[in-house]
């Protein structure tokens, strides 16, 4: 075969295979950029709105930070849970060392992603964000309380937290209404 079919067969297979990976890709309702102008405008209208109905009483607020308090403790909760399991693990007589040496890891991680987790909260406090969150494996759970549903405050919020992780974790921001 010559390197002329043997070039053409290689750039065809490979058009072929990103042609295929691109149709198998899910659609990315998470762009930044809008694609039509109606979407703006139903979200300015949707902002004014909101700013319009914006009259919270103290009742409300406080019933806010419950849920934030509530939600941020159900997470320390598991953690330290999983703290326990990993030291029961170490003080057993008949774990290998192997073992020991994992669930120590294990436990400083859980430890250091504490600490990571409480310096998201400050930075998203800083930027007036109420929010809980929770990092497992390499993801990062952002949950956050009493704003509009939209980009510009998610964006917000993945930077605050990308400024701190610096690219360590995947960050998801989920948005939870009073």
């Amino acid at each position: 075969m010559n390197k002329q079919a043997l070039a053409f067969l290689t750039m065809f297979s490979l058009i072929l295979m990103l042609s295929v990976y691109y149709v198998t890709l899910p659609n990315d309702n998470m762009s930044v950029m809008t694609q039509d102008g109606k979407a703006q405008s139903e979200a300015m209208m949707e902002k004014e709105n909101k700013e319009e109905n914006k009259e919270n009483t103290k009742e409300t607020q406080e019933k806010n930070t419950d849920e934030v308090l509530a939600l941020q403790e159900e997470i320390e909760k598991k953690e330290d849970e999983e703290i326990h399991k990993q030291e029961t693990i170490v003080s057993k007589d008949n774990t290998s060392s192997e073992d020991k040496q994992n669930a120590v890891a294990k436990m400083e991680s859980i430890k250091d992603a504490k600490e990571l987790q409480k310096k998201i909260v400050e930075a998203l406090k800083q930027q007036n964000i109420k929010s809980a969150v929770e990092i497992t494996d390499k993801n990062c759970i952002i949950n956050v309380f009493n704003m509009e549903n939209n980009m510009e405050n998610a964006k917000k919020a993945m930077n605050a937290a990308y400024s701190i992780t610096k690219d360590d974790y995947f960050i998801e921001v989920v948005f939870k209404d009073a």
